[in-house]
């Protein structure tokens, strides 16, 4: 009898160590994939600036595989929606250097008309008649650009909110994603 107890004591020991130490396997694997998750998403950050395309495609790619292997399904849903959101931005912040590259291409002539290459030009030796026809040639293009940027300063500034917030969640629920450092 005695050793019967014995034994189920034994194995009722063996049974808690197991557990313990799957709960701290579990709990290291947890931080590992917040941690990972958060180094690619300092990349994301970094690679915001518009003219690393490819950079930052990669870099949100990777970044949603870091967000899929999270441990939990309300810090994949915080990680995968902090992505969209940064997707968007960019996104935004692409469209509106196209709309500033078109704006330019449209002043060109207007600049040629006074006989200069363009704004880089010095205007110390411009007279003023000649500026006061480029400011008219550029006025209603500068119109129609800002018609067109409002919105989507009004939407960037907006994304770059829902991302702020959506990041602070996600921080709030794994600390260890702020405290990551890149590769």
């Amino acid at each position: 009898m005695k050793r019967r107890v014995l034994l189920a004591t034994l194995i009722v020991l063996a049974l808690a160590v197991i557990s313990a130490a799957f709960a701290i396997y579990k709990h290291y694997l947890s931080l590992r994939a917040d941690r990972e998750f958060g180094a690619l998403a300092q990349i994301v950050q970094q690679n915001m600036r518009p003219f690393s395309s490819l950079r930052a495609q990669i870099a949100i790619d990777d970044a949603e595989r870091g967000a899929l292997g999270l441990r939990t399904a309300r810090k994949r849903e915080l990680a995968l929606r902090w992505l969209e959101a940064q997707r968007e931005l960019r996104s935004t912040l692409l469209e509106w250097i196209d709309a500033d590259v078109q704006r330019k291409s449209a002043e060109r002539p207007c600049w040629e008309q006074i006989g200069l290459p363009g704004p880089e030009a010095d205007l110390k030796n411009v007279s003023p008649q000649a500026l006061v026809n480029l400011l008219n040639c550029q006025d209603p293009i500068r119109k129609q650009y800002e018609r067109e940027t409002r919105p989507l300063a009004t939407k960037a500034k907006r994304l770059q909110a829902d991302a702020t917030s959506l990041w602070v969640r996600l921080v709030a629920i794994a600390p260890e994603i702020a405290r990551s450092q890149p590769d």
